[in-house]
């Protein structure tokens, strides 16, 4: 658990409804990545690589959290950095998931803002509000990516994408 193989900068776990079976609740888990280290994706690795490479503060009052992220620096070069969260499917699915105003219900989504999510868990709603780019000369359109993979629901957030691998220095800033 030190190395941060198994921590999580948020896990949340919800009832779906009272009872006392899988199907009845599920979890929420985040982290952030760099290029494409992370197993539920696009292009998804064979290994077992889920460690977190941000620094994650979390706040919360009564029903609602703030997550931010800061990247954890890097020696070298990267081209990629998101924010991921995720839902396992085995169990469940969501009722319903919305991007904005827009019904996903093939839960596959590739949107070129960032925008609200609401998903419908039974008994509650979960509400994603992502927070604007921090870097404004993100090459990619597409900002937010939600789709299912190794019986994961995949809502990814980019915080900066560029076509060629660029240095990282503290001094850049942070991603929330």
């Amino acid at each position: 658990m030190l190395d941060n193989g198994q921590a999580c900068g948020f896990y949340v776990t919800i009832a779906r409804e009272v009872r006392r079976t899988p199907q009845a609740a599920t979890v929420y888990y985040s982290r952030m990545f760099f290029d494409e280290n992370y197993p539920f994706g696009e292009t998804a690795q064979k290994s077992s690589y889920f460690r977190e490479q941000g620094e994650v503060r979390c706040l919360q009052h009564h029903n609602t959290a703030l997550v931010c992220y800061n990247p954890v620096p890097v020696t070298g070069v990267f081209r990629r950095l998101r924010t991921g969260i995720f839902r396992p499917l085995k169990f469940s699915r969501p009722r319903e998931v919305y991007v904005g105003s827009t019904y996903v219900g093939h839960l596959n989504y590739l949107g070129d803002a960032m925008q609200p999510i609401a998903i419908d868990e039974g008994s509650v709603y979960v509400g994603i509000i992502p927070l604007r780019l921090t870097s404004h000369d993100c090459v990619r359109e597409a900002h937010l990516h939600l789709h299912t993979y190794a019986d994961h629901l995949a809502i990814l957030m980019y915080s900066g994408e560029n076509w060629e691998a660029e240095d990282s220095s503290c001094e850049q800033g942070s991603s929330g």
